[in-house]
């Protein structure tokens, strides 16, 4: 019976090599799973701060654009005020030459004035209320691109799971109670 031991390998210790094995397996296991929730928290952490410099980022496009299209309109509006200026004056004196020439009392040369002035008064309405209608609806199709936008990420929000969702909004909070802005300068 000695040869039959040393040919074949004794079945408990074998068995008991074969546990040590698998509870060395299971203490591997079992530190995975126990990093797993760390694991889960960095990958939360950096998903948040990703979509937290995203809004933020919008946010700061969005005032960007909104002071391009102040400047662009105040430009405008002073262009147009220093071109509609030189017409009226141009017209003056074309008006002004036109009636010494004629030699008109004064009364009708007053009249005449008036009545192009208020024409050109009426243009120039016309002209300025054509434009900001122009340019609000530019400002309103702007607008909408970002509301677009915002609801967009307001989407997105609302699919991160629920537990995210609610420390996005406590943060959210404690920015607003702290009254701190958005946009950081």
């Amino acid at each position: 019976m000695n040869r039959m031991d040393e040919k074949e390998p004794n079945p408990r210790s074998a068995r008991d090599a074969l546990m040590i094995e698998l509870i060395g397996d299971l203490g591997r296991v079992n530190d995975q799973i126990t990093a797993l929730p760390a694991d889960i928290k960095y990958a939360i952490e950096g998903s948040l701060r990703l979509i937290a410099d995203a809004v933020e980022q919008t946010e700061k496009s969005v005032e960007e654009v909104l002071e391009k299209y102040r400047a662009e309109i105040n430009a405008s509006a002073k262009t147009e005020a220093q071109n509609f200026k030189k017409l009226i004056a141009q017209t003056k004196n074309e008006m002004t030459i036109t009636l010494a020439e004629n030699e008109r009392d004064k009364n009708h040369t007053l009249s005449v004035i008036m009545a192009v002035l208020v024409i050109f008064s009426t243009l120039f309405c016309g002209c300025m209320l054509g434009f900001l209608f122009y340019t609000q609806q530019k400002h309103d199709e702007r607008i909408e691109g970002y509301i677009d936008a915002y609801q967009m990420q307001q989407t997105v929000l609302k699919r991160l799971p629920e537990k995210i969702q609610k420390q996005f909004e406590e943060e959210k909070r404690k920015l607003l109670t702290q009254g701190k802005p958005f946009v950081q300068s």
